[in-house]
């Protein structure tokens, strides 16, 4: 997928509609979006992993990392800049990946606390997801056990009425009040 305009503008922007790597701005050369850490190499298209390059610059770098090329000696402050931000964006992405997978664990923990069928597909689980999310695996748990006693058992009716009390607590702990 391509990075959107805005994305694109916005990074522009950030480094001064100027190639970071040579140094070269607009009208003299025509400017690209370089991923710090490239696609290839598991790198988004966020804005903390996209920097401002020069058409020579980009496809000359195409996907390698910046540790693998041989910098320009008047470049090579750049370089380790840019080597030090692709560092960073891969601590970035491993730390969110352990944040998922942790959530991932709260939702699976949820879903066994949960002992009964909650229907087929993915609505129940993204549903559980968000609500862990925002209020803790605790909290869901209790909101559970609330709808189980109303509804007198772990059915639809009762995931239907626990995800009301959910939603109430999400909106209460958002300091929205009202419908």
């Amino acid at each position: 997928m391509a990075v959107r305009p805005r994305n694109r503008f916005e990074v522009f922007k950030r480094d001064g509609f100027q190639c970071q790597y040579c140094g070269r701005r607009v009208p003299d050369v025509t400017l690209e979006v370089d991923h710090i850490l490239p696609k290839a190499e598991g790198g988004k298209d966020g804005r903390d992993n996209l920097i401002t390059a020069c058409v020579d610059c980009n496809r000359g770098k195409g996907a390698v990392l910046l540790k693998d090329g041989e910098p320009r000696p008047d470049y090579a402050s750049r370089v380790a800049e840019m080597g030090e931000r692709q560092k960073q964006v891969k601590a970035y992405y491993a730390h969110e990946a352990a944040i998922t997978a942790a959530l991932e664990e709260q939702v699976d923990e949820v879903l066994r606390y949960w002992t009964s069928s909650l229907g087929n597909g993915d609505a129940p689980r993204r549903s559980l997801r968000r609500f862990v999310k925002c209020l803790g695996p605790n909290q869901v748990k209790e909101a559970m056990d609330i709808a189980e006693g109303k509804t007198g058992g772990r059915t639809q009716a009762s995931f239907e009425y626990f995800c009301g009390i959910c939603w109430k607590w999400v909106r209460g702990a958002n300091g929205h009040t009202g419908g």
